[in-house]
């Protein structure tokens, strides 16, 4: 389904989508304001930013396990999907945070997936529940929530993406686990409280500009599995001896 096919089609209410289905493209649902729930087909792998931005009757929708990646604001202005700790769910997705005045957040038991951009500039918050079901973090989920201090990465999650962690100024540790085979660009640049990280020996990339600017980290270990480290990796880490 191609970019806005169905955008502002807001006498939609119901809607069949066939099992052939393989990807859903931005915007694709974009203001269907009568549209009140949709099931997403197991053949699905990508649902596009903004698919069901603004339709604002929608309370519910079924998100299949074959689905990999859902964009930015994908629900956004959706005010009857379910809301948890602060937390707005598509499913067993987390798709943005209501709150974003509290310091701790606990995701669902059954969340899979955290859509990106989802927890951008939680400026208050200092800690965050990840649960083993999580397999998804997509890009700059928690870039620039500056006050978090540390996180649990669980062993589901198998890519650090994008950008994730960019900005996280009073983050000192995380915790790698095994399951991680790449760290993506800029994933924890400016992260300038970092003083040190542990790198399993399951990752094999480290991406552009991954630790850019974090200067208090003092020593970090790449192990034997890493094949490629991404230009500026380390650039500007100036206390790193």
């Amino acid at each position: 389904i191609g970019q806005e096919a169905f955008a502002d089609c807001t006498s939609l209410s119901t809607i069949s989508l066939p099992s052939s289905l393989k990807q859903i493209g931005i915007g694709a649902f974009y203001g269907c304001s009568n549209l009140s729930s949709i099931n997403v087909p197991d053949s699905v792998t990508t649902i596009g930013q903004e698919a069901f931005s603004h339709c604002t009757n929608l309370v519910s929708i079924s998100i299949p396990g074959s689905v990999a990646y859902m964009g930015r604001d994908v629900c956004l202005s959706c005010p009857l999907l379910p809301v948890e700790d602060g937390i707005q769910y598509a499913d067993t997705w987390a798709v943005g945070v209501i709150q974003k005045e509290k310091k701790s957040y606990t995701l669902r038991p059954n969340t899979v997936g955290l859509v990106e951009y989802s927890f951008m500039d939680c400026n208050n918050m200092t800690s965050i529940n990840i649960p083993d079901s999580v397999k998804y973090i997509g890009m700059a989920v928690f870039s620039g929530c500056s006050n978090l201090i540390s996180i649990n990465i669980p062993n589901s999650v198998t890519s650090i993406g994008a950008e994730v962690f960019s900005g996280c100024s009073n983050l000192t540790s995380v915790n790698i686990p095994n399951s991680v085979t790449s760290i993506g660009m800029s994933a924890f640049e400016n992260c300038s409280n970092l003083t040190s990280i542990d790198i399993p020996n399951s990752v094999t990339s480290i991406g552009k500009s991954a630790f850019e600017n974090c200067t208090n980290l003092t020593s970090i270990d790449i192990p034997n599995s890493v094949t490629s480290i991404g230009e500026s990796a380390f650039e500007s880490c100036s206390n790193l001896t």
